[in-house]
C-alpha cells in the first residue's frame, strides 16, 4: 500500500458528464444575461449562490436546483418552463392569441353589423 491513501483503480478518475438539460438551461440564461448586460455577481446574489457556482451552472458543469430555477424565473418575470423552451414568447395578460383574435373578430363583426343596419335604415327612408 505504499504512500497512497487510496488504491487507484484502472487509470484516470471518472469525470462527471454534462447533463444536456443543465447545459441548455445555462446557455439560455447566459444569453439572456449577456443581452441584458446583467453581471454574474449580481444575478448570483439574486439566486443565493456564489458567482463561481453560477458560472459552473451557466456552463452546464453543475446541475440547477428547483429553487434556483424558481428564483431565476421570478427575477426574469418568466414562467419556469421558459428555461426548458416551453414558453418562447411571454405575452402580457390579455394578449393571448385566442383572446386577441376573438376581440379582433368581434370588432369586425360589430362594424359589419353596424354597416348593415345603416344600409337598412337608408333603404327604409
Amino acid at each position: 500500500m505504499g504512500g497512497q491513501p487510496w488504491p487507484r483503480m484502472g487509470g484516470m478518475p471518472a469525470v462527471a458528464k454534462q447533463d444536456p438539460v443543465d447545459a441548455e438551461i445555462g446557455e439560455r440564461l447566459h444569453t439572456w444575461m449577456w443581452r441584458n448586460r446583467i453581471p454574474q455577481t449580481g444575478f448570483a446574489d439574486v439566486l443565493g449562490i456564489s458567482q463561481q457556482s453560477l458560472g459552473r451552472k451557466l456552463r452546464g458543469d453543475s446541475a440547477w436546483t428547483a429553487g434556483e430555477l424558481a428564483r431565476a424565473a421570478a427575477a426574469l418575470s418568466v414562467p419556469v418552463g421558459w428555461f426548458f423552451g416551453e414558453a418562447e414568447t411571454v405575452r402580457p395578460k390579455g394578449l393571448e392569441p385566442l383572446t386577441f383574435w376573438s376581440v379582433l373578430c368581434a370588432e369586425t363583426l360589430f362594424r359589419s353589423f353596424a354597416r348593415l343596419c345603416a344600409d337598412d335604415l337608408a333603404l327604409a327612408a
